[in-house]
């Protein structure tokens, strides 16, 4: 039994990337990842840069900030210009978004905040993850990683943008749990890496 994997250049298209967010079934398991706000909206102040939105399996959405360094649970969030300046949120943060929750914040919730955010401009990385194994957060019969981004994101991740759709037979995964991504990778004619 092997894992299997195809990696995927990934254009900056919008409509392709919200395509690919679509494409995960609603019944998987999970949603890990962050976006960022354009940096054109940071450095107008548009969009906050030490204030963001963390979508918890544990805590349906919480306002949290940040420092150069990571997320910072002492320092206090900017509510003010959140919620009365209309301001948006610097980043958008998911820790297993969706896992075993089928009524606050469920995957299609997380797939939906995802898109909405991506349509604004946001970019960064995505994990969707179908299921684990053994209690093993990781062992997974299918993912997909969608990094979307062009510096480094919360991963410390500085490549180009791609897709990466992955099986695995051990954990009794097969290409069907993955056809519906794989075949927006082909409507859009993706280059393989």
């Amino acid at each position: 039994m092997e894992k299997m994997s195809r990696k995927f250049a990934l254009p900056d298209d919008a409509q392709l990337i919200r395509s690919l967010v679509a494409a995960i079934p609603d019944d998987w398991g999970w949603l890990d990842g962050c976006l960022e706000a354009p940096a054109d909206k940071i450095a107008d102040g548009s969009a906050l840069d030490s204030t963001g939105l963390l979508f918890d399996r544990l805590n349906e959405k919480v306002v949290t900030s940040r420092t150069p360094q990571g997320l910072e649970t002492k320092r206090q969030p900017d509510y003010f210009a959140l919620f009365v300046e209309d301001k948006l949120p610097g980043f958008v943060s998911f820790h297993e978004a969706g896992y075993e929750d089928r009524i606050r914040l469920t995957l299609k919730k997380a797939k939906s905040l995802a898109n909405g955010f991506l349509m604004k401009g946001y970019r960064g990385s995505l994990n969707f993850y179908r299921d684990c194994r053994h209690n093993r957060k990781y062992s997974n019969s299918a993912s997909v990683s969608i990094y979307c981004g062009d510096k480094e994101n919360d991963i410390g991740r500085d490549e180009a943008p791609f897709v990466q759709v992955s099986w695995d037979e051990e954990y009794h995964g097969s290409e069907s749990h993955v056809e519906s991504i794989l075949a927006i990778c082909s409507k859009f004619e993706l280059k393989p890496l």
